[in-house]
């Protein structure tokens, strides 16, 4: 169900390309959740968690016109955290599909985002 990688850049390097990629992609950024400063409101204290809502209302739309359950998953969210480096999460394309009886079209184009963005972090080249 879901999908992790360790980024080589660091927690704020991190951010800042995945939004960077994100928007040169034409990628909508729906909401940003800042959970460690959420826990410093309540004076609890957190490592760096941060949580990206995204996605294409073009393909959210497709892909919910197949099937409308499908939009309890959507928009898409990818979780950056630190704890043993930083670390990406997100939720598999494919777990989206299987769960959701989806087509190979819009799945691909977003498992093609997904891949190009994971790549890059790893290898330093987004």
């Amino acid at each position: 169900m879901f999908s992790e990688f360790k980024s080589s850049y660091d927690f704020n390097e991190t951010l800042i390309k995945i939004k960077d990629f994100l928007n040169k992609n034409n990628v909508t950024i729906f909401c940003e959740v800042d959970h460690k400063k959420n826990a410093e409101s309540v004076n609890m204290e957190l490592n760096n968690e941060y949580l990206i809502v995204f996605g294409s209302p073009v393909l959210g739309t497709h892909l919910m016109i197949d099937n409308p359950r499908s939009g309890i998953e959507l928009p898409l969210r990818i979780l950056i955290y630190e704890k043993d480096g930083v670390n990406v999460l997100y939720v598999e394309p494919e777990y989206l599909k299987s769960v959701f009886d989806l087509g190979d079209e819009y799945i691909n184009k977003i498992s093609g985002l997904i891949k190009a963005l994971e790549s890059g972090l790893k290898n330093r080249n987004i």
